[in-house]
């Protein structure tokens, strides 16, 4: 397996309406790796990095999201 990191996460933190959600989570992300976070569009505090760029760059946006599938039960 490559193991280029694509995508660094640094103390991440997400608080709600005064509850914390994400207490300073950190981790690097692999090609082949995959990890989900709902709710996450912005961080409250922290950092976040996607092939040593901002996730929300021009560039980064069509080579790093994902496919969303929908399931009905």
């Amino acid at each position: 397996m490559d193991e280029e990191i694509l995508v660094t996460a640094h103390n991440l933190t997400k608080t709600y309406n005064g509850t914390k959600a994400l207490d300073e989570l950190s981790f690097e992300l692999r090609r082949g790796e995959i990890l989900g976070l709902l709710g996450l569009l912005t961080p409250t505090s922290g950092t976040v990095s996607v092939l040593g760029l901002s996730p929300f760059a021009a560039r980064v946006l069509p080579a790093a999201w994902s496919v969303w599938e929908c399931i009905d039960f």
